[in-house]
């Protein structure tokens, strides 16, 4: 398990740059429909459904984002170090 970690940390950096790119796509999309929710919509159970799944997507998409932004800072500082 570590050692399939440790490779896929070592790997190609744009695709830990796209799991970044998504996730904060993914976490703006949710902020934006809470700010949406805040003061376009009636106060109706609907409204509370909405807010839920945008809360959702922005946690996801915060998890997916970090995810990413990690990955590439820790590939970065494993390359740092086994370079000669």
């Amino acid at each position: 398990m570590a050692r399939r970690v440790l490779r896929w940390l070592e790997s190609d950096p744009g695709q830990k740059f796209g799991i970044f790119a998504v996730g904060a796509i993914l976490l703006m999309l949710g902020l934006c429909g809470l700010i949406y929710a805040e003061h376009r919509l009636p106060d109706t159970p609907a409204r509370r459904d909405f807010v839920l799944l945008a809360l959702g997507l922005s946690a996801i998409g915060g998890v997916t984002a970090l995810v990413g932004y990690l990955g590439l800072s820790i590939g970065r500082i494993l390359k740092f170090f086994r370079d000669d």
